[in-house]
């Protein structure tokens, strides 16, 4: 009698194990992959931070560099192990600046924001 309680306690064990396993498994799995995605996420965020930082004059390409340890360009890289294009954008002030803009303004009707005046974009790579 006692020897078939040891049993069902053994193979309950085991299949815990398994389970187990097979849990840590798919989290080890699963970590990787989304430290992969960080890797990226950052290098896109420092990109943006350099072309934001760039529009205000308070960084350059050798700066970011030395900081970084990435590379920066404005064109595709050729010999880069890995670039990913990033993106910052500034919208220009409303109507030129106006403080005071009237609802059938004409400034209203045009667009001061577009692709050439308000995107500032580069390659981040290593």
């Amino acid at each position: 009698m006692r020897l078939r309680g040891f049993i069902f306690t053994a193979d309950a064990l085991f299949a815990l194990s398994l389970v187990l396993l097979v849990a840590y498994a798919w989290n080890a799995v699963g970590t990787a992959a989304e430290t992969e995605h960080l890797k990226y996420g950052q290098s896109r965020a420092l990109g943006r931070d350099f072309l934001a930082m760039q529009s205000e004059g308070r960084i350059n390409e050798a700066d970011f560099t030395a900081l970084t340890g990435l590379n920066i360009s404005y064109a595709v890289p050729k010999d880069a192990e890995i670039a990913l294009r990033v993106e910052h954008r500034k919208y220009p002030a409303l109507c030129g600046g106006q403080t005071v803009v009237g609802m059938d303004d004409p400034c209203l009707k045009g667009a001061d924001a577009t692709y050439e005046n308000s995107v500032a974009e580069a390659w981040v790579g290593r």
